[in-house]
């Protein structure tokens, strides 16, 4: 499996799994505004019956060291499932620069520790979600 790695900075939260971010494509090149998806996670949403907790997840991302509109993070993707079915990217989100990632635990599992995917599951704010199996 294959991870590519990215420099990117927050533009703004959407809610507590999915972040607007300005990502540095390397030699110059930026993709702007793009939607990103926390993958392997899944927090309430902030409209219907989980609003009162979507709205809590959403502030619980935005009090993070490092999560605040113009601070720059670090993305992980996984080779084949760069992107979900609405055209978000799907990465694990580090606030520092991964140095180790252990794949060999079974893909998207060994690149959470350390990361924003996995304060969010242990802060009780998001639950495990992997559709695509990562």
């Amino acid at each position: 499996m294959r991870v590519w790695i990215y420099e990117a900075v927050i533009v703004r939260h959407v809610d507590g799994d999915t972040t607007v971010m300005d990502i540095d494509q390397g030699m110059n090149v930026w993709s702007q505004n793009q939607y990103v998806r926390y993958a392997g996670i899944n927090a309430p949403e902030k409209h219907g019956p989980t609003a009162t907790e979507g709205v809590q997840a959403t502030e619980y991302l935005e009090s993070l060291d490092g999560m605040t509109p113009g601070d720059g993070v670090w993305l992980a993707t996984v080779e084949y499932h760069e992107s979900d079915k609405y055209g978000r990217v799907l990465a694990v989100v580090y606030t520092a620069a991964p140095t180790q990632l252990n794949l060999a635990d079974g893909g998207l599992a060994g690149m959470m520790p350390g990361s924003i995917n996995q304060e969010m599951l242990d802060s009780g704010h998001a639950v495990e979600y992997n559709p695509s199996n990562l």
